[in-house]
C-alpha cells in the first residue's frame, strides 16, 4: 500500500513538471549594452512577416521585413538613403499549421513601428541584403506608439531589471543610442 502511494506521488510530481510551462530568464540589458553589442540600430515600419521551416525542418523561423526610416547606428557599410529595408530572422512562428513559441523571443506585427538593435547574421536574407537577429531577444525591440513612447516587454529577467528601460520617450531613446555609439 505504501509503495503504491509512493509510486502515485512520484508519477504526480513528474507529470506536474512535464505539464508546467517553461520560461527562460535573462539578465537585463541596458540601452548602453544593447548599443555596444549591435552592428546596427534602426527605426522603421514592419512591412511583412512570414514564417517558414528551416532546411532540416527541425525548427520554425520567422523573417520580418522592416522599412527603415532612420539609421541610428550603423557599422561598416553605410546605408544613409532612407527608406531602406532590413530583414530580421528569429526563432518561432507558424508553418503548416504548427506553432512554435520561443520564451523571451521577439515578435513582429505588420504595420508596427519599431526601434530595433540588430546584429548581422547573413542567413535568411536576400541575395543583395543579409539578414539580422535582434540583440537581446525581446529586450532589443521597442514598439513605438503614436504618442512617441517606446515600449518593450515579453521577457523575464533574473537580474539587471534596474538597467532595463521598458518605457521611454522614443526621441530620448534615440539620443541615448547616439551618445553611446559616440562613446565607443
Amino acid at each position: 500500500m505504501r509503495r503504491m502511494f509512493f509510486n502515485g506521488m512520484t508519477l504526480l510530481m513528474l507529470l506536474s513538471l512535464l505539464l508546467s510551462p517553461a520560461s527562460a530568464l535573462m539578465t537585463g540589458m541596458g540601452v548602453d549594452e544593447l548599443t555596444r553589442q549591435s552592428d546596427r540600430v534602426v527605426r522603421g515600419i514592419v512591412e511583412k512577416v512570414e514564417s517558414y521551416w528551416n532546411e532540416d525542418k527541425s525548427a520554425i523561423l520567422t523573417r520580418a521585413s522592416i522599412i527603415v526610416h532612420e539609421h541610428i547606428k550603423t557599422k561598416g557599410k553605410q546605408h544613409d538613403a532612407a527608406p531602406f529595408r532590413v530583414f530580421v530572422v528569429h526563432e518561432g512562428g507558424e508553418a503548416d499549421g504548427i506553432v512554435l513559441r520561443v520564451s523571451d523571443g521577439v515578435e513582429f506585427t505588420e504595420g508596427e513601428e519599431v526601434l530595433i538593435f540588430l546584429r548581422e547574421t547573413g542567413e535568411g536574407g536576400t541575395l543583395s541584403l543579409p539578414s539580422h537577429r535582434v540583440v537581446g531577444k525581446a529586450q532589443g525591440k521597442y514598439s513605438i506608439a503614436d504618442d512617441g513612447v517606446a515600449r518593450k516587454g515579453g521577457f523575464s529577467l533574473t537580474t539587471g531589471d534596474e538597467k532595463v528601460e521598458s518605457v521611454i520617450d522614443a526621441h530620448r531613446l534615440t539620443e541615448k543610442i547616439k551618445e553611446f555609439s559616440r562613446d565607443r
